[in-house]
């Protein structure tokens, strides 16, 4: 006979439900979950990231995604999805996480998207036949564009520095280019 004892779970250690923030986007629409997939799956054949994008008063989500050299466009409309608000909306997401929101998603029940400018994507869906119903919110991608830097010489080298970004050293001299990153520990010996 097999017995087994658990302490009870103190009610202080649980969290509190977050609280998703407000947000009143432009556009929403009600897709298919394969086809949602079929869309994710193919941008990720030729990028690192998936752009979510409607046009104010068209009946179309567009799944784009463009690479170094390929680019992949997967238009749903008609029966693949509901346009509920058909507003101007356009967001960049990293397909990392877009790949593993996506594959969570239950087969079956539609999954309603909400979509803004450079804002997150909110996917909603129910479960249970209508019993439970999931929020989940997936952050948009924000792309930064580094100033050119000056390529750095090493202290030590004899030839002229190229025209590489990743020659970033900490022994800068030049005050108009502080150097961002620290790629060098070279400690002279002393004599």
């Amino acid at each position: 006979q097999l017995r087994y004892s658990m302490a009870c779970i103190d009610s202080k250690t649980i969290r509190a439900e977050p609280t998703l923030p407000e947000f009143d986007l432009p556009a929403a629409v009600t897709v298919d979950r394969d086809a949602l997939q079929r869309g994710v799956k193919a941008a990720d054949l030729v990028a690192d990231h998936v752009r979510l994008r409607m046009e104010a008063g068209a009946d179309a989500l567009v799944i784009e995604a463009e690479g170094d050299t390929d680019a992949v466009t997967l238009e749903l409309d008609g029966d693949d999805i509901e346009v509920l608000a058909a507003g101007e909306a356009s967001t960049l997401f990293s397909l990392d996480y877009c790949k593993k929101l996506v594959r969570t998603l239950p087969a079956g029940p539609p999954v309603t998207l909400d979509l803004g400018a450079d804002f997150p994507l909110i996917l909603s869906y129910e479960l249970a036949d209508g019993d439970g119903a999931i929020t989940r919110m997936l952050p948009p991608r924000i792309e930064t564009c580094l100033p050119h830097t000056k390529p750095v010489p090493h202290p030590f080298s004899t030839t002229p520095p190229t025209h590489s970004n990743h020659s970033r050293t900490s022994h800068h001299t030049d005050p108009e280019f502080p150097p961002r990153l620290t790629a060098s520990r070279t400690h002279p010996r002393s004599a």
